[in-house]
């Protein structure tokens, strides 16, 4: 079936001498002429033949609906149709409500022949376009969605292989499908068998972000099998480090932080070492500390000394590491603050904590908080590691 153009009027009359005049005309284009006489009659058609429809021309004064409330309908449903408003009224708020459905064109009856064809010419054109534009979006949209869930299945790492802990993730990915940086998460056992906890944060987004997390997460790993016994965080930092500013120079700069933790086993501190000013908060019998620890930038200079710092953990201590913007950016600091406050008494999961912070705002960064609790402060009943997506 060929595409087509739809003319609507109430007039049959004005429908007739459209067709006539442009008859010669659309049969040159292989299109079709098909009219409607009223808005619901041209909702019909358009229900099941809107991916033939070229453009639309319609009348603005009609009984029961107005021409106005078909191009509002349009624009909503079908937006890469092109419009064009053809009247001989001169109503403004009616034109107005036109303009906002986006209309591509405004014709006075009675029309000029060749003005009326010169603009259907442009609008069956911005139609095509717009069409083309909606599908190769789609596919870029449905690419960097399984992209995301790649970064997401390789870069949130919660698996613990042995059993010093409870790591509880909770995630809110930014507004966007195109956004695929984000939060890096991984836990893994140095050769000493200390654990070392490493969250940051990557500002690249699309397929070049998720190949250098890949590339950063691969470094990680393979500079925690190399440290020696005893390595605090801020060795295995520097490490990082030089590897990223040696073997990434596509890394742009101030684009990744990182935070390094590390547990040893039957001690009452942890250790850490911080790069891009991270934030990371401690509770204990109901208190709240909430640490943020200027520091120097990550994979800008080689040989770079990074702060050891050292804190209370105990049975009954919780470490909440959680993504910085939540606590930097005007739409989510009072809540961040508030909500960590009340995590000190409440103890809720990752995920119940991330939803209380973001409070259902569609955020432009991705939130994620992490939950680790030594292996004794689990229920019996509870599982080892638990993740929220």
């Amino acid at each position: 079936m060929s595409d087509f153009i739809l003319f609507v009027d109430d007039e049959e009359k004005i429908l007739l001498s459209l067709e006539r005049e442009l008859e010669e005309w659309i049969e040159e284009r292989n299109l079709q002429f098909k009219s409607a006489e009223g808005v619901n009659a041209a909702l019909e058609i358009l229900e099941t033949e809107a991916d033939r429809c070229q453009a639309i021309v319609s009348d603005l004064k009609m009984p029961n609906r107005k021409g106005s409330e078909l191009l509002l309908e349009v624009a909503r449903k079908w937006p890469h149709i092109g419009t064009i408003l053809l009247t001989g009224f001169s109503d403004m708020d009616e034109i107005k409500d036109c303009i906002r459905a986006g209309i591509l064109s405004f014709l006075q009856k009675p029309w000029n022949r060749e003005i009326l064809r010169a603009e259907l010419s442009r609008v069956i054109e911005l139609t095509r376009l717009r069409k083309e534009h909606s599908e190769y979006f789609l596919r870029l949209q449905n690419d960097f969605e399984w992209t995301r869930k790649l970064h997401k299945e390789l870069l949130l790492n919660n698996t613990l292989p042995e059993n010093p802990g409870t790591l509880d993730i909770g995630t809110k990915p930014a507004a966007g499908s195109l956004d695929c940086g984000g939060d890096l998460i991984l836990s893994l056992f140095a050769p000493d068998g200390s654990l070392y906890l490493c969250f940051g944060s990557l500002a690249v987004t699309g397929v070049k972000g998720t190949y250098l997390g890949l590339k950063i997460r691969e470094a990680i790993f393979l500079l925690a099998k190399e440290l020696p016994e005893g390595s605090e965080p801020d060795i295995f930092l520097s490490r990082v480090n030089s590897y990223i500013y040696r073997n990434l120079p596509e890394l742009p700069e101030n684009s990744l932080s990182l935070s390094v933790f590390r547990f040893t086993a039957h001690a009452d501190f942890f250790s850490c070492s911080h790069s891009g000013g991270e934030h990371f908060a401690v509770t204990d019998a109901s208190r709240l500390a909430i640490y943020s620890l200027p520091s120097p930038s990550i994979g800008i200079q080689d040989d770079l000394p990074f702060i050891l710092k050292r804190y209370a953990f105990r049975k009954t201590s919780t470490l909440i590491l959680f993504s910085r913007l939540l606590l930097k950016s005007p739409l989510t600091a009072e809540a961040c603050t508030a909500s960590l406050t009340e995590f000190a008494e409440r103890q809720e999961s990752a995920q119940e904590l991330t939803n209380r912070i973001t409070e259902g705002r569609q955020l432009p960064f991705d939130a994620t908080v992490v939950l680790y609790r030594l292996a004794e402060t689990a229920s019996d009943n509870s599982p080892t590691i638990a993740k929220h997506a």
